[in-house]
């Protein structure tokens, strides 16, 4: 579970900064350094980050990774790990590295566009892509997450399968 955890944040983080390396590389404006605390931000909880991405190419589950954290335009953390190759020689991480997103572009855009429509109640997390898509016929074998046979399930009404928020959902 907890390297689960860690690839997803990994992930997150990885895209996160680069984007923010490709960018910089654009020659896009400079954003202001500044201490986490005056935007609102924790510099010991950013200190984890070291830990978990540190952790994570020692254990060989990354090469390497550069991550950036702005809030309110001011970057509060940027820092490089790792190396940016590792044949024919290793080759440390820079900040300012730019990463190619051609690869990305589809997980980040699928992803997104499902959440959209699992937000609009339109899809359920746990429905059969072959209940949308008839080619993805059921294979011998499959399973659903509850372990138990593959069965047709009517699909949901309009928002009949959203949670409404706890408390109001604003941008921060």
């Amino acid at each position: 579970m907890r390297k689960t955890v860690t690839l997803a944040v990994l992930t997150f983080l990885g895209i996160a900064g680069m984007s923010a390396g490709l960018i910089s590389g654009l020659g896009a404006a400079t954003l202001a350094l500044a201490k986490p605390e005056s935007v609102g931000m924790s510099s010991k909880q950013l200190g984890f980050l070291d830990l978990v991405l540190n952790d994570a190419v020692s254990r060989r589950e990354l090469p390497g990774g550069v991550v950036l954290v702005s809030r309110k335009g001011k970057v509060v953390y940027r820092k490089a790990f790792g190396q940016s190759q590792l044949v024919p020689e290793p080759r440390p991480m820079a900040p300012d590295m730019i990463f190619d997103l051609a690869s990305v572009t589809k997980p980040v855009a699928t992803a997104t566009a499902v959440m959209v429509l699992v937000e609009r109640g339109a899809i359920r997390l746990w429905d059969q892509v072959s209940q949308y898509v008839p080619e993805f016929a059921p294979w011998y074998g499959e399973k659903t997450l509850r372990g138990s046979p593959p069965t047709r399930t009517p699909r949901p009404q309009a928002r009949s399968s959203v949670i409404p928020a706890r408390r109001p959902i604003s941008p921060a």
